[in-house]
Formats: structure tokens, sequence, C-alpha cells
């Protein structure tokens, strides 16, 4: 893996990124440090799959191709109501995935392949496996976090080679700290929410 990158028109380097990282994991709370998000919100996922009687896999790639530009009480509500309903007020490519999934064999691979982006891909994933350290979701909190301040409109989307750099940035922090790579990215999402309260404040 590359030492640093180009992002948008600056060359970010993966030792600031890191440093970046553990900034703001030691600004946690004791509180934040010890929540297993992804390991609760999975709960939440398997919840919907026994309401709306689909499979658990199914549920969570639901929940995840309805985040895109979602809080995640809003996320949840969305995904609550296609289950319900076969609709939501998520964009209208996101709701046509979200049928595609609930039609689907619900296979990983099938779901993977229909949510076809790098941030919903891994969502769903560390919603489903909470303790793997596979993958990381990289949202624009998480770039916040690794640019060590609020990215501008232009610096929200990233190419797949700029999304697996900071997800390998994510995995070293992690394995330096001695934590999953999803826990510490949803440690360091709850911290970077709390002080910058009604700053970029969508999933």
């Amino acid at each position: 893996m590359n030492k640093s990158i180009k992002f948008k028109h600056n060359i970010i380097t993966r030792t600031k990124c890191c440093n970046n990282i553990k900034r703001f994991y030691y600004l946690a709370t004791p509180e934040e440090k010890k929540k297993k998000w992804y390991a609760i919100e999975r709960a939440f996922c398997n919840g919907l799959a026994i309401k709306h009687n689909i499979p658990l896999k199914i549920s969570t790639g639901i929940v995840s191709s309805v985040s895109p530009q979602k809080g995640w009480i809003e996320n949840k509500k969305q995904a609550d109501i296609f289950c319900a309903t076969g609709d939501c007020g998520a964009t209208g490519d996101n709701v046509t995935k979200a049928r595609r999934i609930i039609n689907s064999s619900g296979t990983d691979q099938e779901i993977w392949s229909i949510l076809n982006g790098n941030k919903t891909q891994r969502f769903f994933k560390n919603l489903l496996y909470p303790y793997s350290s596979e993958y990381v979701t990289i949202d624009r909190h998480a770039i916040h976090v690794i640019l060590g301040r609020v990215p501008n409109e232009n610096e929200h989307s990233l190419s797949d080679r700029q999304y697996v750099f900071m997800e390998d940035c994510y995995k070293r922090t992690a394995k330096e700290l001695g934590l999953i790579p999803s826990t510490l990215q949803s440690i360091t999402w709850e911290a970077c929410r709390r002080l910058n309260k009604g700053v970029n404040n969508v999933s």
C-alpha cells in the first residue's frame, strides 16, 4: 500500500491520516470506547428481519442500500418503511437496489453486487459481521477523521483507490491500538459527531 495518495488537489500521507485517526480515538469518551456500535445495530437488523419475516442478510442489505445521505435514525426508519411497503424516502436508485435485494437469493455475493458502492458494501458487511476485520465503512465522518478537519463538498466522494487507502489507514491504526478496524471507525465516528455537533452530521 502506498504511503501517500493524491486526494483532490492535495497529497495526504498515511502517517498523518493514521495520526488523525488516533487523535479522534483519544478524544473519545470512555463510553464511546466501550460501545460496540456495529454489534448493537446488528440487533436492529435482526429485529427488522423478524418483524418483516425476511432473512437477516436481506434486512441488512436493505438497511445499507437506503443509507446514503441519511442519518442513522432516519436510515433505520426508511428501511422499516421499505420492508413494510416496498417503497421509502430514499433516492430512486437506492430504492431500486432495495427492491432487488428483497427479491434476491440473499447471498453475501449477490447483495454485495447489487449494492455496488464501496461505502454501502462495507456498511452491509460491518453490520452483518461486526467482529470481522476485513472491511471499514468510510463515510463523510470517517473522511473528516482521516483529514483532521471537516471535508468540503468536493471531498465527500472517493475513488476506489482513495477508498482503499483510507480503509487501510483505519486497519493499520486499529492494529496498533489492538482494535477491530470497524470498531475503531465507529468509535471515532461517535467522537467526531459529538465534537462537531450540527456540522456535517449526515452519514
